[in-house]
């Protein structure tokens, strides 16, 4: 007699694409084949298999939601943040005090975070810690077309915080397109501020931070 030869992995998989009622006809075949743990604990039925699987895929689905759910509430806490900004800045007359209102309310909105700004020019007397700059780091703010985050930064921007930044988002201020200064957000955490995060809620920040710190720019807005 003629030995049989084994069904490849391939015959087999084909037979039972050619086959779709095969486990239906045959439901003891099914319940009896076994396949082994993915921890190497012994071996599972079949049936057991695509319970643990199906399990595991729920799991993942169940994370994913309340992922989903937490990114949604910080967008929800980050917008009432700003609208909150917001109004501190439109309430305030004083252009002088502009600047050190708009480091404080978004301090006070965005805790954990320190914020600097430098002006440049700036006629309205405000105080020295909002001006000055040194020549690399302002070449460096003027070819920024959109806010940076990273930690790939001018060093001389670390001594604008009492803190040492572990990253930091650089947001160029522009007024009717025009350069006036920079604002920059720095945290101690070196994962906080990545380079490629979304910034559409920093180009809020620093278009309104642009509008209302030029006021700064005007001789006549000197109190």
């Amino acid at each position: 007699m003629t030995a049989k030869t084994p069904l490849t992995a391939q015959e087999v998989a084909d037979f039972l694409q050619q086959n779709p009622n095969f486990f239906k006809e045959h439901a003891d075949v099914f319940l009896s084949m076994k396949v082994e743990d993915d921890d190497g604990n012994g071996t599972l039925s079949l049936a057991q298999r695509q319970m643990l699987d199906l399990r595991n895929k729920l799991k993942q689905q169940d994370f994913h939601l309340k992922e989903l759910s937490l990114y949604a509430m910080e967008n929800q806490q980050i917008s009432q943040s700003l609208m909150q900004w917001c109004v501190y800045m439109l309430a305030e007359d004083d252009a002088q005090k502009l600047p050190a209102l708009c480091v404080d309310s978004l301090e006070h909105c965005f805790e954990g975070l320190e914020v600097a700004i430098k002006l440049w020019p700036c006629p309205v007397d405000v105080p020295e810690r909002f001006i000055g700059i040194d020549a690399e780091t302002k070449d460096y703010v003027a070819q920024l077309e959109q806010p940076y985050c990273g930690r790939n930064y001018p060093e001389a921007i670390n001594a604008w915080f009492a803190i040492e930044p572990g990253s930091v988002a650089i947001l160029p201020l522009d007024d009717e397109k025009k350069e006036i200064g920079v604002l920059v957000f720095a945290s101690e955490d070196p994962e906080h501020f990545q380079e490629g995060m979304g910034v559409n809620f920093l180009l809020i920040i620093s278009a309104l931070a642009g509008a209302a710190l030029g006021r700064t720019m005007l001789e006549d807005s000197i109190q």
